[in-house]
């Protein structure tokens, strides 16, 4: 009797803690969004006006090492937008290459229904340590970022995770993927680059041979030679836009510089943005149209002392390892005083030193080919940057490269037809292994 005595004691005593665990867990599962998102370690929570269609909304500042190997050696906080619309729905985590100042929904998030996690990349708009070590800007930190962040947040949110960027943003999910390849379930980069050089000849010779028609390549070679040509006519007309503008250019040396950087420039943007030819006036000393159309393509601030400032981050990553491009030179040679040897390099301030090393990228393009599977890459056929797309062996991998014919940097998910469209969404669920 006394030992039954004993174990009835000792059952009830196990059932009522099992019934308080229970009660307790259920009221944590309970518990509004915001106070879930305020018990996780390191994130300052700010509730913002909900996009429609979306249940609630936040600006999260989250607590990042800013050197992951060394946390000990200091914090910053990283900006992050989260839109909620529901707990049995995919993860979409936004990619950002730059400063991202406002919340907004991605057409990626918007196909799945999904919740999204907008990252601002580190050293850039809000996300900026206190003194800014520059070696500590690169792809190695900023995707060790991206996966505290999904760790943090995956104790919130359980379903699928997909990653997607624009851009610099998505070379970030390239290189997201492969420092971290089981973080996400699947990852659509759009219009990315993957470069093999500082200066990637490529795009020198897609701009030259490759991208629209002999005609209208031609006529933009052309224009460029005319304006640089009659550039004594036209550099006033300029510098009083540029003034107006508050622009200044002693970064790059001066005003003049900026034009003739400004004028090479055009080119590339030309194509980027999917200019009509039809704009490009025949005659150059029809001062209106020509001005209009410089400043329409490319309004010279890529250059300015304001614009270097603020790109500083992305330019430091394109001299270290990321890359960028250069100008043909050749046919404009007579006429260029400032930029005959046209680089980057001005964008860096002071003592900022680059180093350019090829090695992440070339271990990173071994491994998207024979191992990066469940990718999407979106390109537009017209965008320079889509010289220096990924390559996809479909022997090797799985990954959907889908390409506008005549699509600009804008290109986009939504640029493809109903059948390419669905064929987009059912790898993503199949990947995923989630209906959408």
């Amino acid at each position: 009797m006394k030992n039954l005595k004993y174990f009835l004691l000792f059952a009830f005593t196990l059932s009522m803690l099992t019934s308080c665990l229970t009660i307790k867990n259920k009221k944590i599962e309970e518990l509004p969004l915001i106070d879930k998102l305020k018990n996780l370690k390191g994130v300052t929570v700010t509730k913002i006006s909900t996009p429609y269609g979306y249940k609630e909304a936040y600006l999260l500042m989250i607590e990042q090492p800013i050197d992951h190997r060394h946390p000990e050696k200091g914090t910053f906080q990283q900006r992050v937008w989260l839109s909620f619309v529901d707990y049995d729905r995919p993860n979409v985590i936004i990619t950002d290459g730059y400063s991202l100042p406002r919340n907004g929904i991605q057409e990626i998030t918007q196909m799945v229904n999904g919740n999204q996690i907008m990252v601002e990349h580190r050293y850039f708009g809000k996300s900026v340590p206190e003194e800014m070590d520059w070696t500590k800007l690169n792809l190695y930190q900023a995707t060790n970022d991206l996966h505290r962040i999904r760790t943090i947040l995956g104790e919130v949110f359980t379903m699928p995770w997909v990653s997607s960027g624009i851009s610099k943003g998505g070379q970030t999910t390239i290189a997201y993927r492969f420092f971290f390849p089981d973080d996400v379930s699947a990852s659509v980069p759009y219009v990315a680059p993957h470069t093999f050089a500082r200066e990637d000849d490529r795009v020198l010779t897609f701009l030259a041979d490759e991208v629209g028609s002999n005609e209208c390549r031609n006529k933009v070679i052309k224009f460029q030679h005319d304006v640089l040509a009659n550039k004594d006519s036209i550099m006033p007309k300029i510098q009083i836009f540029a003034k107006n503008k508050r622009m200044t250019f002693e970064a790059v040396g001066g005003f003049e510089s900026g034009f003739e950087h400004g004028v090479l420039e055009f080119s590339f943007a030309f194509w980027q943005w999917g200019t009509s030819c039809s704009l490009i006036p025949n005659d150059v000393t029809n001062w209106d149209s020509t001005l209009y159309v410089l400043k329409y393509v490319n309004p010279f601030d890529f250059f300015c002392d304001q614009e270097a400032r603020d790109l500083r981050p992305y330019f430091y990553q394109a001299l270290t390892e990321m890359g960028i491009y250069t100008y043909t030179t050749e046919p404009f040679k007579e006429y260029l005083e400032y930029a005959q040897n046209p680089t980057f390099d001005f964008t860096m301030e002071g003592k900022i030193e680059t180093h350019y090393s090829d090695s992440l990228n070339i271990a990173m393009n071994e491994w998207l080919q024979n191992e990066g599977n469940n990718f999407v890459y979106i390109y537009g056929g017209i965008d320079p940057w889509g010289a220096c797309a990924v390559e996809v062996d479909n022997t090797k991998t799985n990954a959907l490269k889908l390409v506008a014919p005549n699509g600009s940097h804008t290109t986009r998910i939504n640029s493809f037809d109903k059948e390419t469209q669905t064929q987009i969404l059912d790898s993503l669920e199949k990947w995923m292994n989630f209906e959408l």
